[in-house]
């Protein structure tokens, strides 16, 4: 007949080891929670706008100030980011952005995302953005101006 107590003794220390590990790793994970709430309410009270990225350059979170800049509701931070105007989204597909000093933008399409907003509304306001290089954070690209946009030179038929 075949012992089998060693065997379920060495099998019920191993199930003990990996639970503590588990434990471990809670208590880890719970560490890191309590620290990521503590640096969200930091920067959430530094008056400057603040957004952060990862190494492929792809937009993970904004403070407070720089959501509310926004004001597109769950997607300012990265509206900001992507487009860079100022920008306000109404509840039933209508929104308007600013070029502070350039120009202001007003679009209607009740057509909505998951977070509420214009998704027409926010293509045209990308596109024109882009083109006319109205993002707050780069230089014109040279190829378009807000006067080419004005003289029409721009294909607004392509929105």
């Amino acid at each position: 007949m075949v012992d089998y107590p060693s065997e379920n003794q060495q099998l019920h220390q191993e199930i003990e080891k990996l639970c503590q590990q588990n434990q471990a790793q809670a208590e880890q994970i719970q560490k890191l929670k309590q620290q990521e709430v503590l640096l969200q309410l930091v920067l959430d009270n530094i008056p400057q706008l603040i957004f952060w990225k990862d190494v492929n350059s792809v937009f993970q979170g904004c403070n407070r100030r720089w959501a509310e800049a926004a004001g597109l509701y769950d997607a300012s931070g990265e509206w900001t980011y992507r487009v860079g105007l100022p920008a306000k989204s109404g509840g039933g597909g209508g929104m308007t952005a600013v070029a502070p000093g350039k120009m202001g933008i007003g679009t209607f399409s009740p057509l909505l995302d998951a977070k509420g907003n214009s998704i027409r509304g926010m293509k045209v306001c990308e596109d024109i953005s882009w083109d006319c290089g109205l993002h707050l954070f780069n230089v014109a690209r040279p190829e378009y101006s807000i006067q080419a946009l004005t003289d029409c030179h721009y294909r607004l038929q392509d929105w």
